[in-house]
C-alpha cells in the first residue's frame, strides 16, 4: 500500500513538492530530499526504507552539513520546550 501511495504521490507531484513534503522530516534540511530525489526511488516499497535512504544521505554526508543539521535540530528542539513551557 505505501509503495503505491509514494508512487501516485512522486507521479501527481513536482520536485519541489516532494521536497517540501518530505524536508520536514529533517528539521527543514531540505538537502537531504533533494539528494534523495537524484536517486533511484522507484523501488522505494515501504515508509522504512525511505527512512533508511534518507538517513543514509545523512551518514554520508559532509561534516559541515553534519553540523549545520545538527544545528537545525537543536533549533527545533528548543522551540518545543519553550512552546512546552520548560525553557
Amino acid at each position: 500500500m505505501y509503495s503505491e501511495s509514494f508512487k501516485f504521490l512522486s507521479q501527481k507531484m513536482d520536485k519541489g513538492e516532494i521536497i517540501d513534503l518530505l524536508k520536514s522530516i529533517y528539521e527543514h534540511s531540505a538537502w537531504v530530499p533533494e539528494r534523495l530525489l537524484s536517486q533511484n526511488i522507484s523501488e522505494i516499497k515501504t515508509k522504512e526504507e525511505l527512512q533508511l535512504m534518507m538517513q543514509n544521505i545523512v551518514d554520508n554526508a559532509s561534516e559541515i552539513e553534519k553540523l549545520n543539521h545538527l544545528s537545525l535540530v537543536q533549533e527545533a528542539l528548543d522551540l518545543k520546550l519553550v512552546v512546552r513551557g520548560h525553557l
